[in-house]
């Protein structure tokens, strides 16, 4: 087997479709987010730049260390998880609750449809109310054998 079989780069880079589960019925509820996986440039780019602030913090105290507080990690989570969602959609369903089509935005409450945007993502990963979006999203781009190619028939 060749290593580059199970390079998980290019996968990561070009993101994947996540499935949002029903949090107690545990059934897909035709809500899928798109993210790229942690091994995306983007990833990295994110964790480098927080580092680096974080650095600059140290930098500035009188010892040299800092220890963040709880509501800088969890904006530094939310701010990770924003950089690497890069859309969302939504299957569109007859009354017969037949899937017919797709459409690019969510229905965040009865009647009102959301298009992906920075802001409104921030929003959902922010409301505690959502948090299990937010850990689903966090778990699945760590899951790399979710971003790996697929296997080479022999």
């Amino acid at each position: 087997m060749a290593l580059s079989e199970l390079n998980t780069g290019e996968i990561s880079n070009k993101g994947r479709a996540v499935e949002l589960i029903h949090p107690s019925h545990q059934i897909p509820i035709g809500i899928r987010f798109y993210v790229l996986g942690s091994d995306s440039r983007e990833f990295r780019r994110i964790i480098r730049k927080q580092q680096a602030e974080l650095l600059e913090k140290q930098k500035k105290t009188r010892r040299g260390i800092y220890m963040a507080t709880p509501e800088e990690h969890e904006a530094n989570s939310i701010e990770l998880l924003v950089g690497v969602t890069t859309g969302w959609d939504e299957d569109i369903k007859n009354d017969a609750g037949k899937i017919t089509g797709v459409r690019k935005e969510i229905e965040l409450n009865p009647g009102e449809f959301v298009p992906f945007s920075v802001e409104a993502v921030t929003q959902i990963y922010s409301d505690p109310g959502f948090a299990w979006i937010k850990e689903l999203i966090d778990s699945e781009i760590g899951e790399r054998r979710d971003f790996l190619p697929p296997a080479k028939k022999s």
